[in-house]
């Protein structure tokens, strides 16, 4: 297990004079804070995440795979509403236990905070998308994905589960206190992999991520590929930009090209499906029944100031309509493991 220590050891200057008790009485306090002042504030690797429960308790998974700086960033401190989640340093991913009800995300500096409408017994995967502008400023924002496939992440990526020390709790713990209850009643530590906040009723603000948004869903710059695997450039898309809605029981996507209607109950799978070349724009990936087989359509917004808001709506609406009330927001089976590759699997660029 690899251990990071976020402060050194309390040090006193070798030159400094020796005076009698007082120095003494110096020497004991170094000697106990020493101890305190080294003890790290996350760990990285064991246990392995929990996975959801029939039993209705909920898991949430947050992953954060990019070095986007040669030189790493510091870890983000996240709270679950009045409650201290953890540590996420780059290249990690967090999961806790969440109860059910409206929570809100937040603490990743930059990052707006999020409103979790969150159901029982599911899980909820979100990947933090890191981009550096012109002016080297860190833009940090939430990305849904399908929490079915946080085992091939942490395989494919090599990402190693966070999870917070008791000094890292107490820590956080105490920015809650400095914070005078802004996001909930003032939070007491807790143990590492403990339940997330308590739902509150009456949370609301913040940017709505999961849970049906309203409906229906139109989105009019909209391009649209059959597959991202064999797509060079953004010349080979750009060309084709068309209407997409989704009214609840059919995605349905017009362009001067194409007509193409996916009918919900036809849908097996939907996930984030990456970028393309340098184009930040998020794709998401529908993968669904046809009569001549299964199929796969790929859509992303054209309007750069709107395409990770579009995602995140349409990913939502789609995967609570069309999958999570079959049950699939309940996947993994098998708890999350530590990493055995190193190999890049679709970061959230």
């Amino acid at each position: 297990m690899k251990v990071i220590s976020s402060i050194g050891p309390l040090r006193v200057h070798a030159g400094a004079p020796r005076a009698g008790g007082a120095w003494t009485a110096l020497s004991i306090l170094v000697a106990i804070a020493s101890p305190l002042q080294a003890a790290p504030r996350y760990t990285l690797g064991e246990p392995a995440a929990p996975v959801p429960t029939p039993s209705g308790q909920s898991v949430l998974y947050l992953t954060r795979e990019q070095f986007v700086r040669a030189l790493s960033l510091p870890a983000e401190q996240v709270f679950l509403d009045d409650a201290p989640l953890g540590y996420l340093p780059q290249r990690s991913y967090l999961a806790s236990d969440v109860t059910p009800g409206r929570h809100r995300l937040w603490g990743v500096i930059g990052c707006p905070d999020l409103t979790l409408d969150v159901q029982p017994g599911r899980g909820y995967l979100l990947r933090l998308r890191e981009v550096i502008d012109s002016n080297d400023l860190v833009s940090a924002r939430w990305l849904s994905d399908d929490p079915g496939s946080i085992d091939d992440l942490v395989r494919s990526i090599g990402i190693a589960r966070a999870s917070p020390t008791p000094r890292g709790l107490q820590a956080l713990a105490k920015k809650i206190r400095r914070k005078g209850g802004k996001h909930g009643s003032p939070a007491t530590a807790a143990r590492p992999g403990a339940t997330g906040g308590t739902a509150k009723p009456g949370v609301t603000g913040g940017t709505a991520i999961t849970g049906i948004p309203p409906l229906p869903l139109v989105f009019d710059a909209t391009w649209h590929l059959e597959s991202l695997d064999q797509v060079q450039s953004e010349s080979d898309f750009s060309g084709n930009v068309g209407k997409l809605g989704f009214d609840g029981a059919a995605l349905r996507y017009s362009s001067p090209r194409e007509t193409i209607e996916i009918p919900c109950d036809s849908v097996t799978q939907v996930r984030y499906g990456g970028t393309i070349s340098s184009d930040l724009n998020p794709w998401i990936e529908v993968g669904h029944r046809t009569p001549s087989g299964p199929r796969t359509d790929c859509f992303a917004d054209s309007r750069s100031s709107l395409a990770l808001e579009t995602y995140n709506r349409l990913f939502a609406a789609l995967y609570e309509r069309c999958l999570g009330r079959h049950g699939q927001g309940a996947l993994p089976e098998s708890p999350a493991p530590g990493p055995d590759s190193t190999a890049a699997a679709n970061p959230p660029h």
